[in-house]
């Protein structure tokens, strides 16, 4: 049982240090966009095979959780948890009022880190 909970621990703890790597950090606050479009549609999934189940009218603010290929995983005030796709945050607006900007991950990116290790 021990053996179990500490290989538990083992794998675990290098995907809290990677989310802490790609946000920033656990003592920085996570990024908030604030929708500037008519709504923005989520999905309960990262894909447009999942159904849109909610959405966020203009004027609401969104907590940008985590990043699957071309969705990002958001949260509203009321707790809410769903995807959105990158293109409908980049139509959204920064803390400043400035219009998000989001960098596409190339190839290069992932080549060129040999040896890091997560």
């Amino acid at each position: 049982m021990r053996l179990a909970l500490i290989l538990l621990l083992m794998l675990t703890a290098p995907l809290s240090a990677a989310a802490d790597w790609l946000w920033g950090g656990a003592d920085e606050p996570m990024p908030q966009v604030q929708v500037a479009e008519p709504f923005v549609e989520w999905r309960t999934g990262p894909a447009v095979g999942y159904p849109v189940f909610h959405t966020s009218e203009k004027g609401e603010w969104l907590t940008l959780r985590m990043r699957k290929t071309s969705w990002l995983k958001v949260t509203d005030r009321k707790g809410r948890e769903g995807w959105v796709h990158v293109d409908d945050v980049q139509l959204t607006l920064d803390g400043e009022g400035e219009q998000v900007s989001l960098s596409n991950p190339r190839f290069d990116d992932f080549s060129s880190a040999v040896g890091r290790r997560g």
